[in-house]
């Protein structure tokens, strides 16, 4: 027998024991036996180092199982044989706590015994590495499961219940463990899809046991999100068990709905338009277009275009393909440009073209063209061309007018002042001279004699003064208010037409040019009302709306056509005045009906060179 070092329990009132301790003497002398009265001798034996094996009667199990366990405890490669009485009836045994049995009689199985023991303890030791590794690997997968960073969770395929979530899947749709577990996988989906949802598990069994897909998830918060999902059989659950790791794509299907958006509404905003949208390779072959193009193509060449088709094509005609060519190269040569030319036959239109280089790298491989048809603009721009010349021609004709009627007004206003000179004043004056020359012939005194002449020529000043008070402005000093005043003074003073004045300009900030102009329209007015109108009453309103200046004048005579011709230049002039300030005049008047005149002149008017001469 090979040599083990081996503690025998025996007891003197177990025969059968003491026989074996007997036989072990024999055939095992390295043994170490002692007697199981021995206490404690018998658990310092135990804690010896290198024992390999206790025998033990088996009668005595129960007394000294808790001893053997503490020292199975403090040596695990310990083997516990149990000795079996032969002449007893006795059950062999459970295995569970001895690696071993050996009946008294059969000492010579003692090498077996301890052999087959040895083995069982090595076969245990395995079985408990391999259960405390599978323990291990399950806490992993646990771990795997519940500390994933993607939602996981595991739902019977029959019923559709949850059977396990992870911490993720919690976090992330808002459900406790507890809300969840009592769910379905059909209330985390929008109603809507859950149709969708069981026609795809119907497939499940016919298809391959991992399905990938992208679904509608509802969140706790009632927020839909888009998932993509990862779903296969897993084992441990029963057969109809299913695992879905879970990843939010919701970000990333918004920005691809963005883009997708964004190209349809290029491609509409390219296609909605009637500008030529196109682009060609180094070697002017077509690369894209947008519809129009592609219907200006059709037209020339009799089909649509296809990408790689020359774009010079014959029935361009040389002329304008000589056009294009050269653009092509400017644009291929790396130059941003725009142009515009005419395009004879067979396109018979004005165009502004654009060419933009288009790079690969630093490479350029193309570019791209933009033509926009502006000859409906350019007709426009002719007819205005047409229209400014015409207008300027107008205007010079009209100012001619305008001259012409002042330089008469002029004329005829020298000829009045010549005959109240030469038929009034001059012979007022001619006489206070005959008089002054006839002093010293007579006998009355010389300035009884002088009396006479100084009359005379007192006469000639007023006349003078009255000649002159319709030409003369007033000083720069006063105001547009003062001004107007004046010239209703003098109405008044000079006829019966009763005249009343509204003025509310708060300052009277007005430019010297502007205010004389002012002045003598309303002067004007005055003049056409005292010699056509036949009135009794007028009435002046000068008011500021905004930025502007307005006038009223209004009188109750006896009116007139508004649209007849009228021989006058009266109110011709103060139009001229008017509009020489950037103003506008109009006239309300019926037969019968009094007159009423509007004027309406920018606070901030100036006048031309022209304007500043007219109105002195």
């Amino acid at each position: 027998m090979k040599s083990f070092k081996l503690l025998l329990i025996s007891a003197d009132h177990l025969p059968y024991a003491a026989a074996f301790r007997e036989s072990l003497a024999e055939i095992g002398p390295d043994s170490l036996i002692i007697a199981s009265d021995l206490t404690v001798e018998f658990k310092k034996a135990l804690a010896e180092e290198g024992l390999d094996a206790v025998i033990y009667p088996y009668d005595l199990e129960t007394e000294i199982k808790d001893t053997l366990e503490n020292a199975r405890h403090q040596q695990p490669d310990l083997l516990l044989i149990a000795l079996i009485d032969p002449s007893a009836d006795q059950i062999v045994p459970d295995p569970t706590f001895s690696d071993g049995v050996i009946f008294a009689d059969q000492i010579g199985r003692l090498d077996f015994s301890l052999r087959s023991a040895s083995a069982s303890r090595r076969a245990v030791a395995t079985a408990s590495g391999l259960a405390a590794r599978l323990q291990e690997a399950e806490q992993i997968v646990h771990n795997i499961f519940y500390q994933h960073p993607l939602p996981k969770w595991i739902y019977d395929f029959g019923t559709l219940k949850f059977l396990e979530v992870n911490n993720a899947a919690i976090e992330h749709y808002g459900y406790s463990r507890e809300e969840f577990l009592g769910m379905t996988i059909n209330e985390i989906r929008p109603v809507e899809d859950v149709l969708q949802l069981h026609a795809d598990l119907r497939r499940v069994k016919d298809e391959p046991n991992i399905r990938r897909g992208q679904w509608r998830h509802r969140k706790k918060s009632g927020e839909i999100i888009f998932v993509e999902t990862t779903a296969y059989f897993v084992p441990g659950h029963g057969e109809e068990a299913r695992m879905v790791v879970v990843r939010d794509v919701t970000d990333a299907v918004r920005v691809a709905k963005e883009k997708e958006f964004a190209s349809k509404n290029l491609a509409a905003l390219i296609n909605n338009t009637n500008d030529l949208i196109w682009s060609v390779d180094a070697e002017l072959k077509l690369i894209s277009c947008n519809s129009a193009f592609a219907r200006f193509f059709e037209n020339l060449n009799g089909h649509l275009p296809v990408n790689g088709d020359t774009v010079l094509t014959p029935s361009l005609g040389e002329n304008i393909a000589k056009v294009f060519r050269s653009n092509y190269s400017r644009a291929l040569s790396g130059e941003t440009f725009s142009v515009i030319t005419r395009l004879g036959k067979p396109v018979f239109r004005w165009v502004e073209m654009s060419f933009y280089p288009m790079y690969d790298k630093m490479n350029i491989i193309g570019t791209a063209c933009f033509s926009r048809d502006i000859s409906a603009q350019k007709k426009a721009e002719q007819g205005l061309h047409r229209l400014e010349r015409k207008l300027a021609q107008e205007k010079v004709q009209a100012q001619k007018k305008v001259t012409l009627a002042i330089l008469e007004g002029q004329e005829r206003e020298r000829n009045h002042i010549g005959r109240e000179l030469h038929d009034n004043i001059n012979q007022i004056l001619a006489s206070a001279k005959l008089r002054l020359s006839a002093i010293g012939e007579s006998e009355v005194t010389i300035a009884q004699q002088l009396k006479d002449p100084m009359q005379l020529i007192d006469s000639a000043v007023r006349e003078i003064r009255a000649l002159t008070r319709g030409y003369v402005a007033p000083l720069k000093g006063y105001s547009l208010k003062d001004m107007i005043q004046y010239l209703l003074d003098t109405v008044h003073a000079t006829t019966s037409i009763k005249a009343s004045f509204k003025y509310d300009l708060k300052t009277d900030i007005l430019s010297y040019d502007l205010k004389l102009n002012l002045y003598r329209i309303v002067q004007e007015a005055l003049n056409n009302v005292l010699k056509y109108a036949e009135a009794k009453n007028i009435q002046i309103e000068v008011h500021k709306y905004y930025k502007f200046i307005s006038i009223v004048i209004t009188d109750d005579g006896k009116g007139f056509d508004t649209s007849a011709k009228r021989a006058g230049i009266g109110l011709s002039n103060m139009t001229n005045r008017v509009e020489l300030f950037n103003g506008e005049l109009s006239v309300e008047s019926q037969p019968g009906q009094g007159c009423k005149v509007y004027i309406v002149i920018p606070e901030a008017a100036d006048s031309s060179q022209d304007a500043g001469s007219i109105s002195k």
